[in-house]
């Protein structure tokens, strides 16, 4: 997570204000956003590497709310 600074200090500082967030490292990916219904069938992945921390908090305060 060293490349992708703002992502990791999303996960440290503010994953835990979106209780149904679920977070995995996948060595040498790209960190993504997937998106699944509330039957964990995905509907949507979305790349966030090139996002800030204020835009991932905006997201998900757009998309969990």
């Amino acid at each position: 997570m060293g490349a992708y600074p703002d992502v990791k200090d999303f996960i440290d500082s503010k994953a835990t204000d979106f209780p149904t967030l679920k977070t995995t490292y996948t060595r040498g990916a790209p960190p993504t956003i997937k998106l699944k219904d509330k039957n964990g069938k995905d509907l949507d992945s979305i790349r966030i590497d090139s996002w800030n921390k204020d835009t991932i908090v905006d997201f998900f305060k757009e998309r969990l709310a």
